[in-house]
């Protein structure tokens, strides 16, 4: 059980990520001033989802307690890593942005 848990909860991360740097970049294309926003709902939306996610798995897993530590260490080490990934992401983003712009004004 615990194994088909750690792959779907593996691939709603993966469909968060994917989905939210495809929504970062057509942002980023039509209105760079609104990045900041859509990160901050997309890191909520990510937290609202992983804990539905979790709250699912742990009324799946509360007869071993085994299991639930398990993948309680598992969900939190994934969810700690995605959310610095995406921080980079949104970073390295926002200084590419800032580049581009005082290149556009320098010419």
């Amino acid at each position: 059980m615990i194994t088909i848990l750690v792959i779907i909860t593996l691939a709603l991360h993966a469909v968060l990520t994917l989905g939210g740097i495809k929504i970062w970049k057509t942002v980023e294309k039509t209105k760079p001033s609104a990045l900041a926003k859509v990160f901050f709902i997309s890191m909520a939306a990510r937290l609202v989802m992983s804990v539905g996610m979790f709250l699912v798995a742990l009324m799946l897993l509360k007869e071993d307690i085994d299991a639930i530590k398990m993948f309680t260490v598992f969900f939190v080490i994934l969810y700690f890593l995605l959310l610095i990934f995406d921080t980079v992401y949104f970073y390295c983003s926002l200084k590419i942005m800032d580049n581009k712009n005082k290149k556009e004004t320098n010419n």
